[in-house]
């Protein structure tokens, strides 16, 4: 998001787009209030955030009333979060994004992929674990910097390059400190996996 916004045109639909959020997520809690054993919004706050959503359609036009409405004026059409990534150049690390998804997410491969365990592991994970880190970690280090790098080109001194340039060298360094780990954990699990063997 921080790479596809260039321009205070873009910022300011960004910014705006929470008018939308808000109506849309009052709208869902109207709706389930009382079965939640909560209070429901008044009338009168619905008709102020209904009010606010139809301003922001007639100043932005009906597209902004989408998930990602913020962004279609830019890319001229109802955009994805996959557009944004690819409009920004960065749909590239959209695989290691899957990764990661898979055992936060209810989907079927939440069954069998675990980051938190080793290769080869047999069991089931119940808790914290200090596997699996390497490719979230470096990808953590990666999404800091790019964002820092996003705002500090936005009016850049020299200072500022130095700092971006930095940056990156330090990312790099990290990555390459994940790896090490990982590798060191990998190496210690097998090793106690000939001994457990071997007894």
């Amino acid at each position: 998001v921080a790479g596809f916004i260039g321009d205070q045109e873009t910022a300011w639909r960004y910014l705006s787009h929470g008018g939308i959020e808000s109506y849309r997520a009052a709208r869902d809690y109207q709706q389930h209030a009382r079965k939640l054993g909560y209070e429901p919004f008044s009338d009168e706050q619905m008709n102020e955030l209904a009010t606010l959503r139809t301003d922001l359609l007639n100043e932005f036009g009906t597209e902004f009333d989408t998930q990602y409405g913020w962004a279609a004026h830019v890319l001229g059409k109802r955009p994805t979060f996959r557009d944004i990534e690819e409009r920004a150049d960065l749909a590239h690390y959209r695989p290691f994004y899957r990764m990661a998804s898979h055992p936060t997410h209810a989907g079927p491969k939440a069954l069998d992929h675990d980051l938190g365990l080793i290769a080869g592991s047999k069991v089931m994970l119940a808790g914290p674990s200090n596997a699996g880190l390497a490719d979230p970690g470096h990808s953590m280090c990666i999404s800091l910097g790019q964002v820092t790098v996003f705002l500090l080109q936005h009016d850049p001194s020299t200072g500022d390059l130095v700092t971006m340039n930095v940056l990156m060298a330090l990312t790099d360094a990290a990555g390459d400190a994940f790896i090490e780990a990982h590798q060191q954990l990998e190496q210690d699990a097998a090793t106690e996996d000939e001994s457990v063997s071997t007894e």
